[in-house]
């Protein structure tokens, strides 16, 4: 069950906003104040009051947001300053205490009951967002669906299917860290190389579940976080380089032997993202410290004070590579790469707060929501000089659909960690998703493919 109607209006914008557009559809919510007799609803809130460009085309409904806000959560400011409010500082206002939220979100095609206002709508926060007909192809019951379906639906597959599946059987007791080598069926492979990016994924993967507080025959929270600390100590002790710091890109299969011994931005913002989600689900200051000195080390060793951003990959004492890294040319910046550190360095900075780190953080969010995107075209591609000069040449002149969903879905994150208004990126968000949902989307089979020429 949504607990606030804040959480539920970031799942709404977050699952729901940018993936369809063009059908108007309303976001319902209903709650009963404290105050109220059972049985007695207010309105409609959703938690959202910023919107598609199209939907703030109204300035009437702008200026009832505004006043509506104002006259239920404090007295009207002076005119003067009421002037050069804008619509979304109306989520700025001081609020009371939120009403229990009882029940589900709901969305419909079907406009509001014709006997409420635009101002009682505005009053309650409901707001017209664009979304496309695909939602509806999607969508078994047609103009309708409880995001209670979905929940319930992506909570089946993550215990039925996932967790099943990877716990305990990937768990390697004899030489510590996890087994990765299956086949299709699910059956073992046998013994098989270790890499930081499959390792440290393993290790978010447990404190994750477990921070999120799923359980399931077999297995619970004590069960999840003994996994993430099996991954932990392999990292830690077999991984990590003793003599130059930073994590290694390869172990063989028992963790004695270093097989890669380069190293990757890539490979490390993993690491910082599995150290920063096992420091959030366990409350370790060990965990948190160990996150911290990695972000201070990618910092020192990696990060380009000249042009922003990071170096990809290094020889084990941090000289950067000449020719090919893990990665491939290690001349080259990647957007892969930095969507990946601005993933990590967002929980890092969700779980330190350290000033450092929100910098990086907002360096981050420019390099992924301007520097990277191809104005021209609304899209992304991969491959930089050191510079940030765009490279196009050749094979490099490719868009990855997914990248760039990614990107909105980090971005995301990356505001809210922040404290910056998404507000500010609405029409790259929906630029990316555009993009991607003309050219990469498979309209006959579902899906999208995994990149295109630019």
């Amino acid at each position: 069950m949504l607990n606030e109607p804040a959480a539920a209006g970031r799942i709404a914008q977050k699952v729901l906003l940018f993936i369809f557009k063009d059908t108007p559809v309303w976001i319902y919510f209903r709650e009963r104040t404290p105050a109220a007799p059972r049985g007695r609803h207010s309105c409609i809130r959703a938690g959202l009051v910023s919107a598609p460009t199209a939907a703030l085309s109204m300035p009437r409904c702008a200026h009832e947001v505004r006043r509506a806000a104002r006259r239920r959560h404090g007295r009207l400011r002076a005119r003067r300053r009421r002037s050069r409010s804008k619509l979304w500082e109306a989520d700025s206002f001081r609020r009371p205490p939120q009403p229990e939220l009882y029940s589900s979100m709901r969305l419909s095609t079907s406009q509001p009951n014709s006997g409420i206002s635009r101002r009682e709508m505005a009053r309650c926060g409901g707001m017209a967002l664009a979304l496309s007909p695909a939602f509806f192809r999607l969508s078994a019951k047609g103009a309708e669906l409880d995001a209670r379906d979905l929940i319930a639906q992506f909570e089946k597959t993550l215990k039925e299917n996932i967790v099943a599946f990877w716990y305990p059987k990937s768990l390697d007791r004899e030489a510590g860290g996890y087994t990765m080598n299956f086949g299709q069926q699910g059956e073992p492979l046998g013994p098989a190389r270790k890499m930081i990016v499959t390792q440290a994924r393993m290790v978010w993967f447990f404190a994750a579940v477990a921070r999120a507080g799923y359980s399931g025959p077999g297995w619970g929270r004590k069960e999840l976080l003994d996994a993430a600390e099996h991954g932990y100590r392999f990292l830690l002790e077999r991984m990590r380089d003793p003599a130059h710091d930073g994590y290694y890109w390869e172990v063989d299969a028992t963790g004695q032997k270093v097989t890669r011994p380069e190293k990757t931005v890539y490979g490390h913002s993993f690491v910082l993202y599995a150290l920063a989600e096992y420091a959030l689900a366990t409350g370790r200051k060990d965990v948190l410290d160990q996150a911290a000195r990695l972000f201070r080390l990618l910092e020192e060793k990696a990060h380009d004070r000249v042009h922003g951003g990071y170096r990809e990959a290094f020889q084990p004492d941090w000289t950067p590579i000449q020719g090919n890294g893990p990665m491939g040319p290690a001349d080259l910046k990647l957007m892969n790469s930095h969507l990946h550190m601005l993933e990590a360095v967002t929980l890092f900075y969700r779980a330190s707060k350290l000033p450092e780190a929100r910098e990086r953080l907002l360096e981050l969010m420019t390099i992924a929501g301007n520097t990277m995107v191809r104005k021209d075209v609304g899209a992304c591609t991969d491959k930089y000089s050191l510079d940030w000069t765009p490279r196009l040449e050749g094979n490099y002149n490719r868009v990855s659909y997914g990248h760039d969903l990614e990107a909105v879905w980090l971005l995301m994150e990356g505001c809210d960690a922040a404290g910056v208004p998404n507000w500010l990126y609405m029409d790259l968000y929906r630029t990316l998703w555009s993009y991607s949902l003309r050219f990469g989307f498979d309209e006959q089979n579902g899906g999208f493919y995994d990149s295109g020429p630019l």
